[in-house]
């Protein structure tokens, strides 16, 4: 075991190392001798967590950005400070890529990454592993809702470096590239079917061309709920409107009230989604234009049942009018017939008088 004496020594040489390493150090610029050698950065990321808000179309990723390069002016000969080969670094004294998002959600000026030291070795490989923080906008389309799935891309890259001064590579973990996800964490709403990193060359008419790392993310809603409440939505109104038929035409009341509750329930689903889906001015949703079919579908049948029962009732009606009134037309040709033969019998007795009176006509 180590002494306090050995301790306290052993912490001076650290000191004397990081004086030594710090002397003269120019954090601003790049950590070669000759400027006309590059800086290689390999760079990867460690997901942590991935969600995607629908309604401001931003995809938000936490994670651990991994990158490492070759710092010419930190190495040191083990031996001549206690055999330390490894030592800490403040991520303010020495120089640091300017990796910036792309197409931030935040802005250009937003930094990413969080303030942690930095690890070096004697033969100037620098290790660091910030939290990263990243948040992008990302284009939705809600065709296939709620059974949609997403891509989204995070391109990251230096912001003032060209490909000739800092060539950025994506590092191989696990045989994966560029991606760790043994610390993933996952998502209730959003599953995460595939995450992958490819490096791209952006070249600029006159200008050098520029390095950039996108990482690609592929993710799923979870339709559970919603699919739930959509197919028991719609199989009740199925029922319901295919059992008002199976009713006589003459319960009037019982098929419109049936009628009318399928289109209830349509209506109330309608609304639902319109509060529920995001206004993103892309494709209408497939269940959007379900619904509003159906219940243009619905209004017809109920429409065609109003017909279908109203003309029964004016039929009836118009029947007992007319047998109403053939009814009285007999009875009063009936009693029409009885006068009249009642005057002829009059007038036939008045014949047989008439001429013994008056001495005939």
């Amino acid at each position: 075991m180590f002494s306090p004496e050995d301790d306290l020594t052993s912490d001076n040489w650290i000191k004397r190392l990081y004086k030594d390493k710090m002397s003269g150090y120019d954090k601003e610029a790049r950590p070669v001798h000759d400027h006309t050698h590059n800086t290689t950065l390999h760079m990867a990321l460690s997901i942590n967590h991935v969600d995607l808000d629908d309604v401001k179309q931003e995809l938000s990723v936490s994670a651990w950005t991994i990158m490492t390069w070759t710092d010419e002016f930190l190495r040191w000969v083990p031996m001549n400070y206690m055999n330390i080969d490894r030592l800490h670094f403040d991520d303010k004294d020495i120089w640091l890529p300017d990796i910036t998002v792309y197409n931030s959600a935040d802005g250009s000026h937003t930094h990413p990454f969080d303030k942690v030291p930095v690890l070096a070795d004697n033969t100037g490989q620098v290790f660091w592993f910030p939290p990263t923080h990243l948040r992008v906008k990302c284009d939705l389309d809600l065709t296939l809702w709620p059974s949609d799935s997403h891509r989204c891309v995070v391109r990251m890259g230096s912001w003032s470096h060209h490909g000739e001064q800092i060539d950025i590579q994506v590092m191989s973990l696990n045989e994966t590239d560029g991606v760790m996800l043994t610390n993933f964490e996952t998502n209730n709403r959003w599953e995460l079917v595939k995450v992958s990193a490819s490096r791209s060359v952006v070249s600029l008419e006159g200008h050098d061309p520029y390095i950039e790392v996108n990482f690609a993310f592929e993710v799923k809603r979870h339709a559970s709920t919603h699919a739930q409440y959509l197919t028991q939505a719609s199989l009740a109104v199925v029922v319901v409107v295919l059992a008002s038929y199976l009713l006589p035409l003459t319960s009037h009341l019982s098929r419109l009230l049936m009628h009318l509750f399928g289109l209830t329930i349509l209506i109330t689903c309608y609304f639902t989604l319109f509060t529920t889906l995001p206004a993103n001015g892309g494709p209408v949703p497939v269940v959007v234009r379900y619904f509003s079919g159906t219940i243009i579908l619905t209004t017809i049948s109920l429409l065609s049942t109003l017909i279908l029962t109203v003309r029964p009732c004016c039929s009836s009606s118009t029947s007992n009018s007319s047998s109403s009134y053939s009814s009285y037309s007999s009875s009063s040709s009936s009693g029409l017939g009885k006068r009249l033969a009642g005057a002829v019998t009059s007038s036939r007795v008045l014949r047989s008088v008439l001429p013994h009176a008056g001495g005939g006509w």
